[in-house]
């Protein structure tokens, strides 16, 4: 597995959706590719701050206009 396909990887690995040979090749990787290892980190990071936002919801107005 190559850096390109770790950054393409990067959301299904986070949402546990990777088959689990991909899912070990992947891990491989990040185990040797420093780069990699930080990127997930951050996306990580950020995945678990998406989390905690409220659900946006329409406006009663907004209901209206349609």
């Amino acid at each position: 597995m190559n850096c390109r396909q770790i950054e393409e990887g990067t959301a299904d690995y986070l949402a546990g959706d990777l088959a689990p040979d991909t899912r070990l090749e992947f891990e491989a990787h990040l185990t040797d590719c420093l780069t990699c290892r930080e990127a997930i980190k951050a996306a990580r990071e950020l995945w678990a701050q998406l989390g905690v936002l409220p659900e946006a919801s329409p406006s009663p107005e907004l209901r209206l206009r349609f």
